[in-house]
């Protein structure tokens, strides 16, 4: 096509021809047709920096490629920042310090983009095998995110602000080796109040047993007896009033799980547990605990929740809670090996999300929950 005949067509046909080149399908090319496109001429450079077809889906591997990004999108107008779905990751681990600089990144990168266009966003970031997650603060309102899948950090809000996505339907938190507080439930309901579908992936041991017990066994109930508010109130009509009254208009509280209420289905997938081959005997010889009894305890906590799969035939996707296989104990010497292999089923998932359309687009039918789509039960 000559560039005399492309300047005669409507730009709006253009982007939209530019968009269906660029589109999610494209994702798993050995070559992005984002970044190729913008390459060809001065032409298609320019429609693409107006327009941001070029980074409609973007997955950005690394903190070098991460600066470029950012400098990229500090390069244009607003309505050339309008990313739809975005991956950020960085697979290495080389200190706090390198931590810390990722995450500082990561937030300037979510701060720079269109927030009323991002619907998916994807943050895989390195953690050592003993650290706790750092938290992640989003810088902005995303109004129309619908998919947050998060590795390696949480998501940490301010207690009395605004929902940072009030739209989220589907969460992922995964590669949390400890859980900061018992209060993780409740900020759920600050930053995502519309969440249906919650995947978690953390390590099994007393500890984080002992802090999402309760929790879960309180989301169980209410998901299958669903009149327990009714009968809370029935339980009122019959019970003398209360010494002194209540205040006009007030009334019992019934106490329900502490996730967002139109929360619909839990994934529980669990984080191996990694050993030194000498590691129990030390820690047995200082009067510690051995880990992978800790580990194993910890699983019998949450086989009362829901009962745990031998394999992935005994998944029972029909329940409140569904936990997958507990995965093998695994050696020290496995570690960085299993990381590479979680980054890569992270991509994957995120890849599939971006294809399908997000949580919207759905493969997968379950009883009691929403309908989940195929990409949710990647392990990652």
């Amino acid at each position: 096509m000559g560039l005399s005949l492309l300047n005669c067509i409507p730009p709006e046909i253009i982007t939209d021809i530019f968009s269906y080149a660029c589109a999610g399908n494209s994702l798993k090319m050995s070559i992005q047709m984002g970044p190729v496109l913008s390459l060809v001429c001065r032409t298609f450079y320019e429609h693409c920096r107006a327009t941001g077809t070029d980074i409609q889906f973007a997955s950005v591997r690394g903190v070098g490629r991460m600066q470029i990004f950012l400098d990229l999108l500090k390069s244009r107008e607003q309505y050339g920042r309008r990313v739809t779905s975005l991956m950020l990751s960085e697979g290495t681990f080389h200190g706090p310090e390198h931590s810390a600089a990722t995450v500082g990144l990561v937030i300037d990168i979510v701060r720079s983009v269109c927030p009323r266009h991002l619907r998916i966003l994807a943050i895989y970031l390195p953690v050592p095998f003993t650290g706790i997650s750092p938290p992640l603060s989003l810088p902005v309102v995303l109004p129309s995110l619908d998919v947050l899948l998060l590795s390696g950090t949480l998501l940490h809000s301010e207690p009395g602000q605004p929902p940072c996505t009030p739209k989220l339907t589907h969460l992922h938190l995964t590669r949390i080796v400890s859980l900061p507080s018992e209060h993780l439930t409740h900020e759920l309901k600050s930053f995502a109040p519309m969440l249906e579908t919650l995947k978690l992936s953390f390590a099994p041991d007393m500890d984080n047993g002992l802090k999402l017990l309760q929790p879960l066994l309180s989301f169980v109930d209410s998901i299958k007896n669903p009149r327990g508010p009714l009968h809370q109130q029935q339980q009122q009509l019959l019970t003398p009033p209360p010494s002194p009254p209540l205040p006009p208009h007030a009334s019992l509280p019934y106490v329900a799980h502490p996730f967002p209420p139109t929360l619909r289905q839990i994934i529980v997938d669990f984080y191996p547990c990694y050993f030194a081959r000498d590691l129990p005997a030390l820690a047995l010889a200082a009067g510690g605990n051995d880990p992978i009894t800790n580990y194993r305890s910890g699983l019998l906590l949450f086989n009362r929740v829901s009962e745990l799969p031998a394999s992935i035939f005994g998944i029972r996707s029909n329940d409140p809670v569904v936990t997958l296989p507990v995965p093998e104990v695994r050696s020290l010497d496995e570690f960085n090996a299993d990381e590479g292999v979680r980054l890569r089923g992270f991509t994957a998932q995120w890849e599939d999300c971006t294809m399908m359309g997000g949580a919207r687009q759905t493969g997968r039918v379950t009883g009691c929950g929403p309908s989940l789509p195929s990409w949710v039960w990647i392990r990652t």
